[in-house]
C-alpha cells in the first residue's frame, strides 16, 4: 500500500513478486509459512492423499514452495509427507 497507495489484490502481489520487488516477496514469504501452518493441522488431522491449491498460492507456487516445504518439514512427522 505504501508504494502504491492503494490496496492490492493477492494476484497484484504475485505479480509483483514475479518481478522481483522486495516487499512483495516478503510479503509472500509470510504468507507461505501461514499456508504451511495450516497445511500442517490439516495434514496431522487428515492426512489426505493429495492437497490441491488455487487461486494466489497456485500464482506464486515457483516462489512459495521451498519455504512452504521447509516449515511442513519442522512440523509434520516424515512418513506423513511421503
Amino acid at each position: 500500500r505504501e508504494r502504491t497507495g492503494r490496496r492490492l489484490t493477492e494476484l497484484e502481489i504475485v505479480e509483483y513478486a514475479h518481478h522481483g520487488e522486495a516487499d512483495a516477496l516478503g510479503c509472500l514469504d509470510e504468507a507461505a509459512r501461514c499456508l504451511a501452518l495450516g497445511l500442517t493441522s490439516l495434514i496431522i488431522g487428515l492426512n489426505p492423499e493429495a492437497i490441491i491449491v488455487d487461486n494466489w498460492c497456485a500464482a506464486a507456487w515457483d516462489l512459495v514452495e521451498k519455504r512452504v516445504w521447509q516449515v511442513l518439514r519442522e512440523r509434520v512427522p516424515a512418513p506423513w509427507l511421503e
